[in-house]
C-alpha cells in the first residue's frame, strides 16, 4: 500500500515540478519577469503543488465520460507511463500518448464549461492542461480567465504572465490589471515596463504595444 502511495506521489510530483520548471525557466518571459513579482508567487505554485492531486483527480473524473479521452487518464495507464513521464518531463502529454487533437478536445471541454460560467470545472480542466502541456500559452490564458472570473486575482495574474508571447501580448494588460486588483500596483508597473522595453515593435506587435503603453498611463 505504501509503495502505491509513493508511486502516486512520484507521479504528481513529476507533473507539478515540470509545470513549475516551465513557468520559471522554459518561458523566457517568466525567467525575466519573475524577479519583478512578489515572493508570494512561490507560495502560489507550492499551493498548486499541494492541491494538484485533488484537482487532477477531479479533472480525470470529468473526462471519464468522454470515450476518446478516458483511457489516457485511467490510473493504471498513467502509472504505467510514469517512467516515460519522469524521463521526458518536457513533454508529458507525449509521454501519455496525447496528440494535439486530444489536447484540443480537452480544451474544448474546458471552454464549454467556461461559456456556461461553470468556472470551477473549467478551472480543473485548464489546470490539467497547463500541467501536462505547460508550453501552450492558450492553456495558461484560459486558466487565467477562470481564476479572474472567481476573483482569484493573484493566481490569474501569474497564469496570464505564463501565457504572454508575441501572439498574446494583450495578456500583459490582463496580468497588470489582476496584479492591480491584488494590491500589487508596483509589480504591475514593472511588468508592463518590462514588456514595452523587451518586446520588439513589429507590425504584429505594434497595436498591442500601443495598448500596453496606454494602460501604463493609468498606473502612474
Amino acid at each position: 500500500m505504501k509503495q502505491n502511495h509513493a508511486r502516486e506521489s512520484d507521479l504528481f510530483s513529476s507533473l507539478l515540478m515540470n509545470k513549475i520548471t516551465h513557468a520559471l525557466k522554459a518561458s523566457p518571459n517568466w525567467e525575466k519577469i519573475a524577479p519583478f513579482l512578489p515572493d508570494s508567487w512561490k507560495d502560489l505554485f507550492y499551493k498548486n503543488f499541494l492541491d494538484a492531486k485533488e484537482k487532477i483527480e477531479e479533472a480525470r473524473a470529468i473526462l471519464k465520460g468522454h470515450t476518446n479521452l478516458s483511457p489516457y487518464f485511467d490510473e493504471t495507464y498513467i502509472k504505467a507511463a510514469l517512467p516515460k513521464i519522469t524521463e521526458r518531463t518536457a513533454s508529458i502529454s507525449k509521454a501519455l500518448g496525447l496528440s494535439a487533437d486530444h489536447l484540443f478536445e480537452i480544451y474544448s471541454i474546458g471552454y464549454e464549461f467556461l461559456q456556461q460560467h461553470n468556472y470551477n470545472d473549467a478551472n480543473l480542466i485548464f489546470f490539467l492542461l497547463t500541467t501536462i502541456a505547460p508550453s501552450h500559452p492558450m492553456f495558461w490564458l484560459a486558466l487565467a480567465k477562470t481564476e479572474e472570473a472567481q476573483e482569484h486575482y493573484e493566481a490569474a495574474a501569474y497564469a496570464y504572465i505564463a501565457g504572454i508571447c508575441e501572439k498574446h501580448l494583450d495578456a500583459a494588460i490582463n496580468a497588470a490589471y489582476c496584479l492591480q486588483q491584488a494590491g500589487q500596483i508596483q509589480q504591475a508597473r514593472e511588468l508592463l515596463e518590462y514588456v514595452v522595453t523587451h518586446i520588439e515593435e513589429t507590425p504584429q506587435t505594434m497595436l498591442s504595444l500601443e495598448k500596453i503603453k496606454q494602460y501604463q498611463q493609468t498606473l502612474l
